[in-house]
């Protein structure tokens, strides 16, 4: 929809817009390129009023030069904006780090050692775990952080998509089994 459909609009109804009647400020934050399904585009049309992006996080912390962004980075100009905001603030923050590809080394030495699988998905699978590892402890520093605002806050958390791992990994995990795993996220 953001490539074919909502760039085509002025304006659509979203919760962005319905938090913004009441009173709320709407940010999204994207540590990747702007451009990326016409975010800078489609953002300002579901009523955002401000869009944090890659280029605007010039020093912000890589576990390598040719990594994304890291997710605590992210989380870090998250609680960051929220702690400057003026007024109660919706933030939309859709992180990086753990995208495919799964490349080894890509988010630093993995940490975690995977057994029970083929060898040929074992780096993919350690180099996946190694990053979600790194997720849980930008997730923990952001709960931490959040009980210092004095304002109720909700946190929501949501995956679009599973990882792009082999397919050979969800075979052997048997989603061929229950294909319809493969269009669940959790």
């Amino acid at each position: 929809p953001y490539q074919q459909r909502i760039v085509k609009m002025s304006s659509l109804p979203s919760i962005v817009s319905i938090l913004k009647d009441r009173g709320y400020e709407a940010v999204a934050l994207h540590p990747f390129d702007d451009t990326f399904y016409n975010r800078n585009r489609v953002y300002p049309i579901l009523g955002f009023d401000q869009f944090t992006s890659e280029k605007d996080l010039p020093n912000a912390k890589r576990y390598t030069p040719n990594g994304y962004i890291s997710d605590m980075a992210a989380v870090q100009e998250a609680v960051r904006e929220l702690k400057s905001a003026s007024k109660p603030t919706f933030l939309h923050l859709v992180t990086m780090q753990n995208h495919f590809p799964f490349t080894k080394g890509l988010n630093g030495p993995n940490a975690i050692t995977v057994s029970g699988v083929k060898p040929e998905y074992k780096d993919e699978l350690e180099t996946y775990t190694h990053d979600t590892k790194l997720t849980d402890e930008a997730v923990a520093y952001l709960s931490q952080q959040l009980k210092t605002i004095q304002r109720p806050t909700i946190v929501a958390f949501w995956g679009d998509h599973l990882p792009a791992l082999s397919s050979g990994v969800y075979a052997q995990a048997g989603f061929n089994e229950n294909p319809r795993l493969k269009h669940e996220t959790k």
